[in-house]
């Protein structure tokens, strides 16, 4: 992926007027384009948001469409979900094999803490901060209904914000 999708998408989310160095784009920008418009200045929670900013054309959200995910608010990867090349991106030192082969396993068992993950990794990868964990707070739901000839689908971003209740709507889209 080019460079300048980083500093664009950055200037995205960040709250500030002053344009990344290499292909960034604050409200100057998208207010000069036919469909003017000003960044979000906040992180995005969906990812069709993406096609807003610049350079992030239809084949680049393509690409980019099986690993990453927007969500309302920053939360730890969950490592017994995630596919082995997000694994391979978060984990300084583990190569793309690596993560293959911890995926594999488990495949067979999930992990159930974050040190049984981490026992698994080899001596030379570390995990920095945070960064996972082997649960989720937030479900996308898919849902496709059909009666008769006639189908409707539709998906909804779900948050679990308390243990003792049903998640709440993040979001909600017909397709």
């Amino acid at each position: 992926m080019p460079a300048e999708l980083a500093d664009a998408l950055a200037d995205w989310v960040d709250a500030d007027s002053v344009a990344q160095p290499a292909g960034g784009a604050e409200d100057a920008y998208y207010r000069g384009l036919g469909h003017p418009r000003l960044a979000a200045n906040r992180p995005l929670v969906d990812l069709d948001e993406l096609g807003l900013v610049r350079g992030f054309d239809a084949s680049v959200r393509a690409r980019l469409a099986p690993f990453v995910t927007a969500l309302p608010a920053a939360t730890a990867l969950n490592v017994n979900t995630a596919s082995a090349e997000v694994l391979a991106a978060v984990v300084d030192g583990l190569d793309l094999d690596s993560a293959r082969a911890l995926v594999a396993r488990r495949n067979g068992t999930f992990y159930r803490n974050n040190a049984d993950f981490l026992g698994q990794l080899g001596k030379d990868a570390t995990v920095p901060g945070q960064d996972i964990r082997v649960g989720s707070d937030y479900f996308l739901v898919t849902l496709r209904v059909t009666y008769g000839k006639t189908q409707a689908r539709s998906q909804l971003l779900l948050a679990r914000t308390d243990a003792a209740r049903w998640p709440g709507v993040v979001w909600r889209k017909l397709r």
